[in-house]
């Protein structure tokens, strides 16, 4: 055995694989501009974040009505890193704002399964679990963007309008008396 071998033994002898599952730290949940900003406590492999993985709910218990498993997203940037961001569907978004889920900091709870995310060593996140170990946002931006009218429709024979709007909007806050309809010059 040549010293070369001799000292790759050694420094064999002293490895240990990554046994240890990953733990999300904190996170934050942006609902002005739709980001959530997730923090571990070892780097992550952002190629394999699963967003169907995460749920969001309004508490740390929360039954179907009160909750919404994310459909899908689209991660800020492609760096492995112990902070991984990731921009919310506005599928996603407009389903919380209707269950009220991220109203404030106090109706936004996150839950996660294991096929979440997975380390550098592909060992997978340890879950947060519904009624257990749900997590709060540590960090929570309201939204204060107003919707925008985005098209409409208006049917003279059927005397009905329908109005397209860039977000989820409150019916019970729609004032029709304020709308103005002008010939086109």
């Amino acid at each position: 055995v040549d010293r070369r071998q001799r000292q790759m033994c050694i420094r064999d002898r002293y490895y240990t694989d990554d046994i240890t599952n990953p733990e999300l730290v904190s996170f934050s949940l942006d609902m002005n501009i739709g980001v959530m900003l997730l923090t571990f406590n070892e780097t992550m492999d952002i190629s394999k974040l699963n967003f169907t993985s995460f749920t969001l709910q309004t508490a740390s218990t929360a039954n179907a009505l009160a909750s919404h498993r994310l459909t899908g997203g689209s991660s800020l940037d492609q760096i492995d890193d112990l902070i991984l961001g990731f921009k919310l569907t506005l599928f996603d978004l407009n389903m919380m704002k209707i269950k009220g889920i991220g109203a404030d900091q106090s109706s936004s709870w996150l839950v996660m399964e294991s096929s979440a995310a997975v380390d550098m060593a592909d060992m997978p996140i340890q879950p947060l679990i519904n009624a257990v170990n749900a997590q709060n946002a540590a960090n929570y931006t309201k939204d204060t963007t107003p919707p925008e009218l985005v098209s409409f429709h208006v049917s003279i024979n059927e005397s009905f309008v329908i109005l397209s709007f860039s977000e989820t909007v409150r019916t019970s806050t729609f004032q029709a008396g304020e709308f103005v309809f002008h010939a086109a010059n």
